[in-house]
């Protein structure tokens, strides 16, 4: 297993800078998601790691082993870097046996590797198929092993499931992550969706304008997000504007007072806000929020599992809430708001 080490990274198209300064570790044997919305430099960092693109600053290293520094280029073809791309990118004349073993022509074992990635994707009995006989899940399952089968030290997933439907694209990234877990490759995804950033990797990096904004595990990166932009990019937030603040009872707002985790509170700014997650603000019978008001029902989102209602005070402010499907009140109903766990204050 080989970790990835970047530093000082920089990259240009002419004269358009891409990533700026852009240092992240990415431990041996791990997957991290590389989590920017478009134009943020995720792909780009992905080539120049590939060695598709020489980057104007900066080195990566590959275990012990430099492929971009002041001096030192290591090209494509020999920095044993598997890469899935977004729709599989086969080979349309050669079966899925050849595709998977495209890279290993000159090895003895070819056929026996060829069956063990089979397996390991699990598309044993379909060896002599063409790729259009294949469905889209099929199709990037081949990719992943043409990617694995030459036992490479990194594997870069360039968002390897975004034209699948919505149900085969999450059963698919589970098997991809349980396949990666198997063979202990490092591996990197890139990707625009928070979903699967969140629930696929080890760790995330978040890019913006070519800059790493913050690097930490789903879980940290979710409960504490770096600042305000990057709580709203990885999931659906509810800002209070902050009306007052004390030292014991944290923030005022439209709901009335809310603990905060970032005590002792400094001076209060007018474009202070409360960052809460939807899920948790929690409907109560209509006996007043936290303010001493009802809230309205003003809309209902249904989603299967869950339900988005929008309330609205009687000041007019309107907020999303989070419900269970079994426990989603009525148009129009009057309802309470209990706040549940602290809100992040952003400056």
């Amino acid at each position: 297993m080989t970790s990835v080490s970047i530093r000082g990274l920089c990259a240009s198209y002419g004269p358009v800078e891409v990533l700026v300064d852009l240092s992240m570790d990415v431990p041996s044997g791990s997957l991290t998601a590389v989590l920017g919305a478009s134009g943020s430099g995720k792909t780009t960092l992905l080539r120049t790691l590939a060695g598709f693109l020489r980057p104007t600053a900066g080195e990566v290293t590959f275990g012990d082993t430099e492929v971009v520094g002041p001096h030192t280029w290591v090209p494509p073809e020999k920095r044993r870097v598997g890469i899935v791309p977004q729709e599989g990118a086969l080979f349309p004349h050669l079966s899925v046996a050849g595709n998977i073993g495209y890279g290993l022509f000159r090895k003895d074992n070819a056929t026996e590797r060829v069956k063990e990635m089979l397996d390991l994707v699990g598309l044993q009995g379909i060896e002599n198929a063409r790729p259009m006989e294949l469905s889209g899940g099929q199709q990037q399952r081949v990719a992943l092993a043409r990617a694995l089968a030459p036992a490479p030290e990194v594997v870069l997933l360039d968002e390897p499931f975004t034209a699948l439907d919505a149900g085969l694209r999450s059963r698919l990234r589970d098997d991809v992550r349980e396949v990666l877990r198997q063979v202990g490759t490092t591996a990197i995804l890139v990707t625009h969706d928070q979903k699967e950033a969140l629930s696929t990797a080890d760790q995330v990096a978040v890019l913006r304008d070519g800059r790493l904004v913050q690097m930490a595990t789903p879980q940290e990166l979710y409960a504490h997000p770096a600042d305000l932009e990057v709580a709203r990019f990885v999931g659906s937030v509810v800002e209070l504007p902050v009306l007052a603040t004390d030292a014991e009872r944290g923030v005022r707002t439209a709901i009335g007072w809310v603990p905060v985790s970032d005590l002792p509170l400094r001076s209060l700014d007018s474009s202070d806000v409360a960052v809460l997650r939807p899920e948790q603000l929690i409907v109560t019978d209509a006996d007043g929020t936290e303010s001493g008001d009802s809230a309205l029902v003003v809309h209902r989102s249904f989603h299967g599992h869950d339900c988005v209602i929008t309330l609205e005070l009687p000041d007019g402010f309107q907020l999303p809430v989070r419900v269970m499907g079994a426990h989603v009140p009525e148009m129009n109903a009057k309802v309470g708001i209990r706040i549940e766990g602290e809100a992040l204050r952003y400056y």
